[in-house]
């Protein structure tokens, strides 16, 4: 019997997930003085389409230190409206924020859902979830009812996006590669362009959990909005990486004068952004070069006694190069410059070092040198290129 029950226990624990522990979204500050904040602004819950509680997405927020997360539950999408009536969208956000107690900041916001064209909407730092509710519009429990209502119909759409406005809301254009586009490519179409022109959305996703959408970079760029990454995370998020082999969850690191919730704000209107998905780093050129002179240091690496005393000896430059991303960066130098024992292109472990010995360089007691960094991206195809001073 004790090893009947012994077997039962093992299959029991057999069944349950075992996951790696996720890795840690933090960053060090800076040189300029300004933080970097990672930030989950698009998930769900129970009150909505979600699996989990909203305590649930404030401790393995905790887990991962992310900075500060956005309660999006659908506005209109109600798919356990007849277990849970909710008669107050905002509940999701208070339980969270009640349970967070400031750590990580939590954001109120919804998504708002209409079938293609035009799409989801997440709409951040909202008073009153209550106030964007539109009667026909109240508590869909299937997503395509929803979308067959709402496709094409922009009246409701515009009239949110602009009472966002009133409220200095954030809006950021979810997922452009709805399923219903062809291929899945983002297209701007007419209501698009007009409300992207008329200032009534300020950011975009151009990766949401394992999509990345490249040519919604290119929009962003176009239309000058906020370059923005999210889990959409409807089970945990730890799970959802897990299943589609992603290195961590995916995120927007907001570059800001301070870790509060105004500065967060204040940073994100500033377009002052950088993407992280599954290893890359996806930004304008002026925010990803800040946050890469940050966490690639280089240090020139003084010959040994031997060398300095005789100068008859090759006198070659190294230069230690180390890594403080929580992934691996990899590098390529571009045509004139060569190293000793390394081939143009080559990678460095998060938390690691590597030295070069620089070809055709002599110590001279400092100096620079330009690196492409291939995980980077400034538009849909440029990396950025990084000047190194050692």
């Amino acid at each position: 019997m004790r090893r009947l029950f012994s077997v039962f226990l093992g299959l029991i624990v057999l069944a349950v997930p075992v996951t790696a522990r996720p890795a840690p979204l933090s960053f060090p500050p800076l040189k300029d003085g300004r933080v970097v904040l990672s930030f989950d602004p698009h998930m769900h819950t129970v009150f909505s389409d979600g699996q989990v509680w909203p305590q649930f997405r404030v401790e393995e927020a905790r887990r991962e230190q992310i900075a500060a997360i956005a309660i999006t539950d659908h506005l209109e999408y109600q798919t356990r409206y007849c277990d849970l009536p909710n008669p107050d969208r905002n509940r999701p956000y208070a339980i969270a924020r009640a349970h967070a107690r400031g750590v990580p900041i939590v954001i109120n916001g919804f998504e708002l859902t209409r079938g293609m064209p035009p799409g989801h909407f997440n709409i951040l730092f909202v008073e009153d979830v209550n106030a964007y509710r539109i009667p026909g519009y109240d508590a869909f429990a299937a997503s395509a009812a929803l979308y067959k209502k709402s496709r094409g119909e922009f009246d409701t759409l515009i009239a949110s996006l602009e009472r966002a406005r009133d409220e200095d809301a954030f809006v950021i254009w979810n997922h452009p590669d709805a399923p219903s586009l062809k291929d899945r490519k983002p297209v701007v179409l007419p209501i698009h362009d007009r409300i992207l022109k008329n200032g009534l959305v300020q950011g975009i996703e151009v990766a949401m959990r394992e999509k990345f959408v490249r040519e919604a970079i290119g929009i962003a760029l176009t239309y000058d909005l906020t370059i923005m990454a999210s889990s959409d995370s409807h089970r945990p998020a730890v799970w959802e990486n897990d299943q589609h082999g992603l290195r961590h969850r995916t995120v927007t690191l907001v570059l800001a004068e301070d870790a509060g919730k105004d500065a967060l704000k204040a940073a994100l209107r500033a377009k002052a952004t950088v993407a992280f998905y599954d290893g890359m780093f996806i930004g304008r050129a002026p925010e990803l070069t800040s946050l890469m002179e940050t966490l690639v240091e280089a240090t020139l690496v003084p010959p040994d006694a031997r060398i300095r005393m005789d100068r008859r000896l090759p006198r070659t430059a190294k230069v230690r190069i180390a890594n403080r991303a929580p992934v691996s960066l990899t590098f390529e130098a571009p045509a004139g410059l060569s190293f000793v024992d390394e081939g143009p292109i080559f990678s460095i472990a998060p938390g690691s070092a590597r030295t070069l010995r620089l070809k055709g360089r002599e110590f001279t007691g400092g100096g620079t040198m330009a690196l492409r960094i291939l995980n980077t991206l400034t538009d849909p195809a440029t990396p950025l290129t990084l000047d190194i001073a050692f």
